[in-house]
């Protein structure tokens, strides 16, 4: 599906503009190496400011360091719903601070206490790294909900693109391991599915996230297990 600028919304049509005359594009691994440099840089700028912030470092459950932010009202409530935010990226970039706007906007609407794991990337390591990361990030706001000031049948699981992705994975391998109950869950836009069959996976031609892209991600993501061939 070639996308043409006439068919982007007026408010980003400027800024597609922009990024297709040379902005970022995801060629290959070597491009999402680059792109999460720049976006390290920005953490500190990105971190909201009107918001509680504090990153954790931890161990997860399979002795592996596990990260993660806790974002919160500067006025907390307490017994609020507790949610597990995952960020986008394709898998192979992002960080949590990068999508401190969704966070900002759904802490304001329900004074919520959002947890926001900083999961290892493709780039790093494969699959299921990442899935295993936003789950035991689940495990510890579960065993952590009353420091959180969460209730613990009030979990929601949310993420945009890659992290709708993985919110909708958590969301099952909580249901089949039986440790948390979710109550909700909110995949914005999600990246689900590796084969590309569809046609806005094909040919697809839009500006940041085309079908190269989309093709290199889920190779990177999945490797051997990954349903599309091999990026040139």
């Amino acid at each position: 599906m070639k996308v043409t600028n006439d068919m982007m919304h007026p408010e980003i049509r400027s800024i597609g503009k922009v990024i297709r005359g040379g902005g970022i594009r995801f060629k290959n691994e070597n491009s999402f190496f680059r792109v999460q440099k720049l976006l390290n840089a920005t953490r500190d700028i990105l971190r909201p400011k009107d918001l509680q912030w504090k990153n954790y470092t931890t161990l997860s459950s399979h002795n592996e360091q596990l990260r993660f932010a806790v974002a919160k009202s500067k006025q907390p409530e307490s017994n609020v719903v507790g949610l597990l935010w995952i960020h986008g990226g394709g898998y192979g970039v992002g960080t949590p601070e990068q999508d401190s706007p969704f966070v900002r906007k759904l802490i304001n609407a329900t004074n919520c206490v959002a947890v926001l794991p900083d999961y290892r990337l493709s780039i790093d390591e494969p699959y299921p790294a990442a899935l295993e990361d936003c789950y035991d990030t689940l495990i510890w706001m579960k065993e952590h909900a009353k420091e959180l000031g969460i209730r613990t049948d009030q979990i929601f699981v949310g993420g945009d693109s890659a992290g709708g992705g993985l919110a909708a994975a958590v969301t099952l391998l909580a249901r089949d391991r039986g440790e948390v109950n979710i109550a909700f869950q909110m995949p914005l836009f999600l990246m689900l599915d590796d084969r590309m069959i569809t046609s806005s996976s094909q040919n697809n031609d839009a500006p940041v996230w085309d079908s190269q892209a989309n093709r290199v991600a889920w190779q990177m993501y999945l490797g051997k297990k990954s349903s599309v061939k091999r990026y040139i």
